[in-house]
């Protein structure tokens, strides 16, 4: 192998070089999806049943001869095992679109000169042979390893993500939804405190090359070792030099005697995506167990901290499709991103805004196209676009009625303009 410059490897990547095939997460990016299986990302095939953080630590993963062998692949251009994991991008490569791939290649490079992006510098030093050595600060770890505990219980949200979601399914005509949803109970990732504590050992002694930690669960503020691991990175001198990213329905910021933003004040930076689907009670219909006004106030409360970046994420379904210019409206107003591109509803498939009726469909993307914020809704309006399936809508408007039945809600009083298709037919 030839060394490759920063420079080279820059150029390379700009000119779609057969001989580099370079993917940025392999060289930056520690991830294991909710079942604690590593992965390349979460859009890579999971490694063979077993290769779990519950019995290979991040720094064993992170220097694993498989995970070198990908990365030696990706500087010459060779794809035999990548190809195993990353058919994801290589399919839609193959067929003249653009890639998550070649998304986060540009992102990269927009970051300025090559020999000042820290990725590039230590990739040219392996690209001579060898394995790969951080020697930067360029690692992104994504940690979701201190539990599922939540407090909402989010209809669309994957109940392996949230216990009082999944004690609310299992409450439902014995557990039917469930089974319809094929969801198993989340697995317990270490079968000791020894061994969840051994994992968090090999994190901190990774914190020198760490730039960005995204930490999600569950409701991250919420879980007590969450809180743990914040209070250890803080008495090191490296948070200083770390970003934080979060997920988090901003409920709760108290567990117990500790607030998470006494942690989160000791970061580089902090940013809070967090989940608002609507406004007032239509966001508390689907976000069972939040309080719009209360979310509100826990955001401003946020906001006051300098290092704290606040944006909103929207997870747009069949019941809020109508509804993201009023969304984007209301947090445009108070100096507050929306965001709704990254987080169309896909699962569960009744919950896709797809199946909406079709005059409820037009009526939806005609407000898109009359909004002055459509640019952040062409997702959605592509979602809204696709043909739908009644069998989808009535399917759903059976789960909001067992969802009535057990809350006390009804969803006929919040979108009443849903009640003339109930077994309509339409």
């Amino acid at each position: 192998m030839l060394k490759l410059s920063p420079e080279q490897l820059a150029e390379s990547i700009t000119s779609g070089d057969p001989g580099v095939y370079f993917c940025p997460l392999l060289f930056s990016h520690l991830y294991a999806d909710n079942a604690g299986r590593w992965r390349l990302c979460c859009r890579a095939a999971p490694f063979e049943e077993g290769y779990t953080v519950g019995n290979i630590p991040p720094q064993e993963h992170w220097t694993h001869p498989r995970m070198q062998q990908i990365r030696r692949e990706m500087l010459t251009g060779n794809l035999d095992l990548t190809r195993k994991h990353c058919q994801k991008c290589l399919a839609p490569e193959a067929a003249g679109r653009t890639s998550p791939r070649e998304l986060l290649n540009r992102k990269l490079l927009a970051r300025g000169k090559p020999a000042d992006i820290p990725v590039l510098r230590d990739a040219s030093r392996a690209s001579a042979g060898g394995n790969y050595q951080l020697t930067e600060r360029c690692l992104e770890l994504k940690l979701r390893v201190f539990g599922n505990y939540c407090n909402l219980a989010c209809y669309m949200c994957a109940p392996v993500n949230s216990t009082t979601r999944l004690k609310e399914l299992r409450q439902i005509r014995d557990g039917y939804w469930l089974r319809e949803m094929t969801v198993p109970d989340r697995p317990d990732f270490f079968e000791s405190e020894t061994d969840y504590q051994q994992f968090i050992e090999g994190v901190l002694k990774l914190l020198p090359h760490v730039k960005k930690i995204k930490i999600t669960g569950g409701e991250p503020f919420l879980l007590r070792r969450h809180h743990e691991f914040l209070q250890r990175v803080v008495q090191t001198p490296h948070a200083r030099e770390i970003r934080l990213s979060y997920d988090t329905n901003m409920t709760k910021f108290q567990l117990g005697s500790s607030n998470v933003l006494e942690y989160l004040k000791h970061f580089h930076g902090v940013t809070l995506s967090v989940s608002v689907d609507g406004l007032g009670e239509r966001n508390d219909y689907i976000r069972y167990g939040a309080h719009f006004d209360e979310v509100i106030q826990s955001i401003e409360v946020a906001r006051r901290y300098p290092n704290i970046k606040v944006d909103v994420s929207c997870a747009t379904g069949v019941l809020n499709a109508g509804d993201i210019h009023p969304v984007a409206a209301f947090f445009d107003q108070r100096g507050i991103q929306a965001k709704f591109n990254m987080c169309v509803i896909t699962k569960p498939v009744f919950a896709q805004a797809r199946h909406l009726p079709d005059p409820l469909k037009e009526a939806c993307l005609t407000r898109i196209e009359q909004s002055p914020f459509r640019s952040r809704f062409l997702n959605v309006a592509h979602m809204l676009r696709e043909p739908r399936d009644e069998s989808q809508f009535q399917t759903f408007l059976r789960y909001a009625a067992d969802l009535d039945a057990l809350r006390g809600t009804s969803l006929f009083k919040l979108w009443p303009e849903f009640k003339p298709y109930a077994n309509s037919g339409a």
